[in-house]
């Protein structure tokens, strides 16, 4: 099964508080965007396929294969399903960097989803597609096999990992015929990710809580967009940490008001209106990451003076996207900034 991944910048970003647990508060504008890595899943069964009994009740704390000669319920010798991830730009080539083990949260997802597969047997769910789980095909999966062909840049703020878990998740949920619900997918996603929720959803959302909480707005118009993302990185736990003592000063003129920008933001492409939204929009984020990287600050700068109709950073960066009325400027805006910041990734998408 091929699914497409979508990435996502952030319109608006505020900090709000800091929760017992060191989890940051967040109330931030999440907005889908067309560029996309492609996820690749497919099920490698085993050999030889045992008849189960469809009739019977599943048995059994891990994969199981229902004996056809005496009914009963019995475990495999060997109850773990292999998973393999393979990552790779469009050109084939290896990413470096990029995990392709348990701590790619992909692989993270799809061990969830078995471990979801094989509890719902255990509990005495019947084998019948009436209670949404075929066990013939559980009981026989030998391997979960994952490729990534990558275009969303790694460690970029805009949910690159994030977005190929959230496809892994909905993938496996029709493949081993789960039928869970959008939200039991989002419960299962947030074991492995704040933002795997909303890449669940996409869209045009308001995120609360760790970005848990999520709020479908009205979704603003189709605009095109260009993403510059600078080749340093940044550590987004080190970025909250010196963000703390920032928000320790209780400075309320450095928190973008969200709650205005998302009346604000459906609304973009009327006259006036983004003179009115760029008095609200922001990324508290950007008076850490930028101070760490100036060239953040550059690269606004040249996004506005080409023609962008805002500009601002996304997540806890580096990326830098603006938003464009036009294709025709946009484009233009790639050909002198990608000339101007070599060496970065510029890419050319829209919201």
């Amino acid at each position: 099964m091929k699914l497409e991944a979508h990435a996502k910048i952030n319109i608006a970003l505020d900090v709000t508080g800091i929760l017992p647990n060191g989890y940051h508060k967040v109330k931030m504008i999440m907005q889908e965007i067309g560029l996309h890595d492609d996820v690749y899943v497919d099920l490698v069964l085993k050999g030889e396929n045992l008849e189960a009994d469809c009739g019977k009740t599943c048995e059994g704390k891990d994969v199981h294969a229902c004996d056809a000669d005496n009914k009963t319920a019995i475990e495999t010798e060997d109850t773990a399903i292999k998973i393999t991830c393979t990552v790779m730009d469009e050109d084939g080539n290896d990413i470096p960097g990029v995990p392709t083990d348990e701590k790619n949260i992909a692989v993270k997802a799809a061990r969830l989803m078995l471990d979801e597969a094989a509890a719902r047997k255990a509990s005495g769910l019947s084998c019948g597609h009436e209670a949404g789980v075929d066990c013939t095909d559980i009981r026989n999966i030998e391997e979960v096999r994952i490729k990534l062909v990558k275009r969303i840049p790694a460690a970029a703020g805009m949910a690159g990992g994030s977005t190929d878990a959230a496809a892994v998740l909905k993938a496996l949920n029709e493949m081993l015929s789960l039928n869970l619900s959008q939200v039991e997918l989002m419960v299962i996603g947030l074991k492995i990710g704040a933002d795997v929720p909303y890449c669940i959803i996409g869209g045009t959302a308001l995120a609360e809580g760790i970005g848990e909480m999520l709020t479908p707005l009205k979704k603003m118009p189709h605009m095109p967009l260009l993403l510059i993302k600078p080749a340093e990185g940044v550590s987004t736990k080190e970025i909250y940490t010196a963000l703390d003592e920032i928000l320790a000063k209780d400075k309320p003129w450095l928190h973008p008001d969200v709650d205005t920008c998302a009346e604000l933001l459906p609304l973009i492409e009327t006259p006036g209106v983004v003179l009115e939204l760029s008095m609200f929009i922001g990324n508290i984020l950007e008076l850490v990451t930028a101070e760490r990287l100036p060239v953040i600050h550059n690269i606004k700068s040249r996004m506005m003076d080409e023609g962008a109709i805002v500009s601002m950073m996304s997540g806890s960066g580096p990326t830098v996207f603006g938003l464009f009325y036009d294709e025709e400027t946009r484009d233009k805006a790639y050909d002198k900034l990608a000339a101007e910041f070599s060496g970065m990734s510029v890419i050319k998408t829209s919201t």
